[in-house]
């Protein structure tokens, strides 16, 4: 009887061990830049009432588009320790979604200026990328810094809501950098737009002519 109670104990004492407190999640952000679709699905006429609508009185002959998406999964371990904090695993997907370089039909006439166009918005979206890479590597960064909440389970019973809690944790520290990240492309878009690049655009065919 003794050796049983002793045995029960060294389990018991097993079990309480089983899960370190204060321990952090694996955290990994991934990045997955869609590639770049190229369209010629709307003329000039379209592209000049979808500016309007967004506010500015320019006839672009064309545009560059894309989403920034991102999803969160909370993985347990393997082995009989899988749902301590130490072995879960944080996995950020972050995705530069539907990208899409729209050039008006009506370029298609002169090969020249639909290729200085089609340029134009490829440059769009290589800054597009860039940008994009530094801010998932700035979320990774921050979820790496930032204090993981208190949370633990040793079984499968709790495991939904750690995984809740898990999820709200990344979504407070993410939502924050995808609003910046959004400023910072509008703003390397506009960088591209300048004189001397329209110039070279409207200029695209004259040694042509």
């Amino acid at each position: 009887m003794p050796a049983l109670f002793a045995l029960l104990a060294t389990l018991c004492a097993g079990v309480a061990a089983a899960c370190e407190p204060g321990t952090r999640p694996g955290i990994n952000v991934v990045a997955e830049p869609a590639p770049v679709v190229v369209a010629t699905d709307l003329g000039l006429a379209e592209l000049a009432a979808i500016a309007q609508r967004a506010g500015t009185e320019s006839k672009p002959p064309g545009f560059y588009a894309s989403e920034v998406l991102h999803e969160v999964s909370v993985q347990p371990g393997s082995g009989p320790n899988a749902f301590c904090t130490a072995n879960l695993r944080v996995i950020v997907t972050v995705r530069l979604a539907d990208r899409r370089i729209e050039v008006a039909r009506e370029m298609q006439k002169q090969q020249c200026r639909f290729n200085a166009v089609l340029d134009h918005y490829r440059k769009k979206a290589e800054a597009d990328k860039a940008v994009f890479a530094s801010y998932v590597t700035a979320i990774q960064n921050a979820l790496l810094a930032a204090p993981v909440p208190p949370v633990e389970t040793e079984g499968s019973a709790g495991f939904g809501a750690v995984r809740q809690s898990l999820e709200r944790w990344v979504k407070a520290i993410v939502t924050p950098n995808l609003q910046s990240l959004h400023l910072a492309r509008v703003s390397a878009f506009r960088a591209l737009d300048t004189e001397g690049e329209f110039q070279r655009i409207s200029t695209a065919c004259s040694q042509h002519a």
